[in-house]
């Protein structure tokens, strides 16, 4: 049987991977040219806060469920309907985003949504 830390060590490494990849100039750079390395930083993709919430959340969590953080709606979501009513669903969510999505292992499928609106949300303090 496969352990859940074996599936998220995989997901972890594919998702470097496919950094790396992305970020590699596909072409040949000509003097003068930027590379990809100097257009693209990275940055953490939780706050302190957020990492803080994850790792509490997480403990609390049975086996079969998974914390996701950063989760854009239009990956999670399918906006119904079809041509123009669901181009115009799909618009209305595809930039948005929730901190964590809670997802059941077993099935897939989406159990809830959290996002972190505290007052004191910039403040470093929390």
């Amino acid at each position: 049987m496969i352990s859940l830390s074996s599936i998220v060590t995989t997901i972890v490494v594919l998702a470097a991977i496919g950094i790396v990849v992305l970020l590699k100039p596909t072409q040949r750079l000509r003097p003068g040219d930027a590379s990809m390395a100097h257009r693209y930083r990275a940055r953490p993709l939780l706050s302190e806060w957020e990492r803080r919430v994850l790792g509490e959340l997480r403990v609390q969590l049975p086996p079969h469920l998974q914390l996701c953080p950063q989760v854009r709606l239009g990956d999670a979501f399918a906006a119904l309907g079809s041509g123009q009513h669901q181009l115009n669903g799909l618009r209305r969510i595809a930039q948005k985003s929730v901190d964590f999505l809670l997802v059941d292992l077993t099935t897939g499928a989406v159990r809830l949504g959290i996002e972190l609106n505290d007052k004191r949300l910039s403040q470093k303090s929390r």
